[in-house]
């Protein structure tokens, strides 16, 4: 990363974001990701923002992203972000979530709704394992809206996110969506820890 955290060009050419799909999760009907996160310049970009809180970083990784769906017109038109606890979001000071992808969804005409929240502040997830994942994220996502149920009943959804692991996040969150009517349920992220030969780059 140069120029205070934004891609150099080379950078920008080596991070080949594209639309791919990812192995199946419960619940969902679809799960797709932009770049592995294996990937030595993903990875540091997803910590620099998370971690060093660089907004900057951020909207430039939108613009990215927005360009790389240009060519997709067919994802859900109900787009959901994860959200991070409130404790979270005041030390951080934005959600990396929203401000990712923001964008990308009035690119594909699609609505923006950031009506689920957290209200578990569940501790670091990076060094649990699936199991441990599951218990810590028991129960900490509901409604941050009344009308969730009319706001998405008979809808395709799409939750989108900055990094998928274990899947363990979108599938709570994708109950939830499901038992308040959504049509089906997919998932977004902009990074996902798997086995690379286990993807497929969509055509």
């Amino acid at each position: 990363l140069q120029y205070d955290g934004i891609l150099c060009q080379e950078c920008e050419d080596d991070l080949l974001l594209s639309l791919r799909q990812a192995p199946d999760l419960k619940g969902l009907k679809q799960v797709y990701y932009l770049g592995a996160y294996h990937h030595l310049i993903l990875k540091r970009i997803i910590a620099t923002i998370k971690f060093q809180h660089h907004q900057a970083l951020s909207r430039y990784c939108a613009k990215l992203i927005t360009k790389t769906l240009e060519p997709y017109s067919t994802l859900p038109k109900v787009w959901i972000p994860v959200p991070i606890h409130p404790k979270r979001r005041k030390q951080r000071g934005f959600n990396q979530v929203e401000q990712l992808f923001y964008c990308a969804c009035l690119s594909q005409h699609s609505h923006f709704l950031p009506i689920i929240r957290r209200i578990k502040q569940t501790q670091a997830l990076y060094t649990k394992n699936r199991q441990q994942r599951a218990d810590e994220l028991r129960l900490a996502f509901s409604y941050s809206h009344h009308s969730l149920a009319l706001l998405v009943k008979n809808q395709e959804v799409l939750i989108v996110d900055d990094i998928i692991t274990t899947g363990q996040t979108v599938t709570q969150i994708a109950e939830l969506l499901l038992n308040a009517g959504s049509r089906s349920v997919s998932a977004l992220t902009l990074s996902y820890v798997f086995e690379a030969k286990d993807s497929a780059t969509l055509s």
